[in-house]
């Protein structure tokens, strides 16, 4: 498995890891048997963004294990800057891949996240989905973040994998914040992901997927959504005036 600091790219002050899905996958897997929990970021652009006006979130970024680019921007940033190529890896094929390596390896998955219900139709699908997942618990979103509770509650599961899905950056905050007191293996934001899994919310069809419009479709099926999508433009000029 490459080392994270010879294969990255920088993109507006955040590492992104220039690996091939494959190459992603099984560094992450590796992680499946680790003492410790280690952090996995899905970046986009939005979060880029983010990070560039708060701190704690650059800080999170910066510490995580591995970052791998979620969105069709982040490809096109890596490209405006002449580095070599990132690899595009949706969060939610990357989260549904590594449950499949857990399945294989005998561990057990914990979904955190969403609204009432919506963990456990998503934790139904992937048991149906994924030949022999285990699963080692769920909880809805709604929680003090604050609070431990939902930390020590993972960690007594003894999951492996740990799929949080609050939201950008919420999730990235979260999992930088109680790591330390989560089981070891992966922790790893997935955004909206139980909603597709749970039936909720269509995925795009293959073909936008493809072409990196799986942002458009989400949009239009949630509209509340445009106003983070407004600020793309903010992150294309941000790109071409940074130093190269």
């Amino acid at each position: 498995v490459p080392d994270a600091a010879s294969a990255a790219s920088d993109i507006l002050g955040v590492r992104v890891d220039r690996l091939s899905r494959r190459d992603a996958l099984a560094r992450a897997s590796a992680f499946l048997d680790d003492s410790r929990c280690r952090h996995v970021v899905t970046a986009n652009a939005l979060l880029l963004l983010d990070a560039e006006r708060n701190p704690e979130l650059k800080r999170a970024c910066a510490d995580a294990d591995l970052v791998v680019a979620d969105s069709v921007g982040l490809v096109w940033a890596a490209r405006a800057h002449r580095q070599s190529a990132v690899v595009r890896y949706p969060g939610i094929d990357f989260a549904r891949d590594l449950c499949s390596a857990a399945a294989r390896a005998g561990k057990s998955v914990f979904l955190l996240g969403a609204r009432e219900g919506v963990a456990a139709a998503a934790a139904e699908f992937l048991q149906r989905s994924v030949p022999g997942l285990k699963l080692a618990g769920k909880h809805d979103g709604f929680f003090d973040e604050n609070e431990e509770s939902v930390a020590r509650e993972i960690a007594a599961s003894g999951a492996s994998v740990v799929l949080v899905a609050l939201g950008m950056p919420k999730q990235e905050l979260w999992i930088y914040r109680w790591k330390n007191r989560l089981p070891g293996g992966v922790a790893v934001g997935v955004g909206g992901s139980f909603d597709v899994w749970a039936g909720r919310v269509p995925r795009a069809p293959r073909w936008m997927q493809t072409s990196g419009l799986e942002w458009l479709f989400r949009a239009a099926w949630e509209p509340s959504r445009w106003g983070r999508i407004a600020r793309l433009p903010g992150f294309v000029w941000k790109v071409l005036r940074a130093p190269r």
